[in-house]
């Protein structure tokens, strides 16, 4: 399908697309204020396991009221979902079941009292949770009511107001939820009642999703509630931002999910696709594209980091090994036999050491003599504190680990590398005065010296 084909489709847009996207928007937000803490708590689950849980109370509901009635389904699946959620938090907290296992147990327990009860009691009426509860977002903008004369979708309002109320609850007890979230101990010294704070944050999280799959369905919800806040969490080390990072991911999301469910399809010959599933879709490639290009801990960024790692570690070891050759007045050496002397020695390519000795050039901590590669005075004091490190090291090894002699060389080597002033300082004080190294040859004093 070309761009022109694309537009043709577009442009029979109507409301009730903007209603889809509306509501998956409002969907994620929602689902955005309590998912952040579901997946800091590592209780991401949660979600699924309330799916399974309402159950019971879909079919108490019924046994109770006699009727199929959307508001009493509610009712029952929400109060479910609550006794879901704060069931796991209580196995958890108060019998030290492991998270994830006390939502197994929970879930799995009532979702087989469900099973029960439907064979036992209501064996002759359909209540498939799919059937009462779970609704479909392509159809959700054709439930509508009236409200100030305008006709409004009825998952749109619920949503919207699931939505404030979350938010609104973030906002005012901020301080409080993340205190709860991440030190109950503190919270509960100052008179915080995180046992309060942590029930608050799993009533939220079941009126959502409930609320949510009465909307638009389970599949959205779950990836709603889970894939945000992951990607969010990669973009931001701070509650704040990870909770607007993952609102406004879950926003285009549900654009790029809805706009793709009605063009994508077209270039395999088929008319549309399910939009929920477009959606949650968008937000795996979301995933793996922050995954890929996100600063901190996104895999090109640690590429990068591990490739600046080891240049670092291939310009010190040049350092190093010229530092030596000066020991042994071994003055007049190529570039050519050093880069082959120092890729053998530190285990390095020698692309990676041949960038590292033009780094050293181009900070003019070596010069390149007519008698060959030599240290500059700002190379060689940098080289005397790598050297001090390593025979530190050495020593330390030998001395306080009990190490031979010939086996403390390959660890210092990496060591040198990762040693700050303060470890130093440290090491030079465990040597008990020592000015050699287990070898017999001198360790150079520190920059103090």
């Amino acid at each position: 399908m070309n761009v022109h084909t694309m537009a043709l489709v577009l442009s029979d847009w109507s409301y009730l697309d903007t209603w889809i996207v509306a509501i998956g928007a409002l969907c994620a937000m929602a689902c955005a204020s309590c998912g952040c803490f579901l997946v800091l708590r590592r209780m991401s689950m949660m979600g699924d396991a309330i799916s399974h849980g309402v159950l019971p109370g879909i079919v108490i509901a019924f046994l109770v009221s006699s009727t199929r009635s959307s508001t009493i389904m509610f009712i029952g699946a929400a109060l479910a979902g609550l006794l879901t959620a704060l069931a796991s938090q209580w196995l958890s907290q108060w019998l030290r079941v492991e998270r994830s296992g006390a939502i197994g147990v929970v879930f799995t327990t009532l979702f087989a009292l469900g099973i029960l009860l439907i064979v036992v009691a209501a064996d002759s009426v359909e209540l498939d949770p799919h059937c009462v509860l779970y609704g479909e977002i392509a159809l959700a903008p054709l439930d509508v009511i009236r409200v100030g004369g305008i006709d409004i979708p009825r998952a749109a309002l619920s949503l919207g107001i699931v939505w404030i109320v979350n938010l609104g609850i973030c906002l005012v007890l901020l301080k409080e939820l993340r205190m709860a979230s991440f030190d109950p101990q503190f919270s509960r010294s100052i008179d915080f009642k995180p046992e309060l704070l942590n029930a608050l944050i799993m009533t939220m999280v079941a009126v959502t999703t409930v609320a949510a799959f009465e909307s638009v369905g389970s599949i959205l919800v779950l990836a709603m509630l889970v894939i945000p806040p992951v990607i969010a969490r990669l973009l931001s080390d701070r509650f704040t931002g990870m909770l607007w990072w993952c609102m406004l991911i879950g926003v285009v999301a549900s654009i790029i999910g809805h706009v793709g469910a009605i063009t994508l399809p077209r270039i395999v010959g088929y008319e549309s696709t399910n939009t929920a599933g477009m959606m949650t879709v968008s937000l795996v490639v979301l995933l793996a594209l922050v995954i890929l290009i996100a600063p901190g801990p996104g895999i090109l960024a640690q590429a990068a980091r591990r490739r600046r790692h080891r240049l670092q570690v291939a310009q010190e070891d040049l350092l190093g090994l010229l530092f030596r050759m000066e020991e042994a007045n071994q003055h007049q050496i190529s570039s050519g036999t050093l880069l082959a002397r120092a890729a053998e020695a530190g285990g390095h390519g020698r692309a990676m050491v041949s960038r590292a000795l033009g780094k050293l050039l181009s900070t003019q901590r070596i010069q390149i003599a007519p008698e060959g590669v030599q240290l500059r005075e700002s190379g060689r004091r940098e080289a005397s504190q790598l050297v001090r490190s390593h025979r530190l090291w050495e020593r330390y090894l030998s001395d306080q680990v009990g190490l031979q002699d010939d086996h403390v060389h390959e660890t210092a080597m990496m060591l040198e590398h990762v040693t700050s002033p303060e470890m130093q300082s440290r090491l030079a004080e465990e040597s008990s005065g020592d000015r050699t190294d287990p070898h017999g040859r001198p360790i150079p004093g520190s920059e103090k010296d």
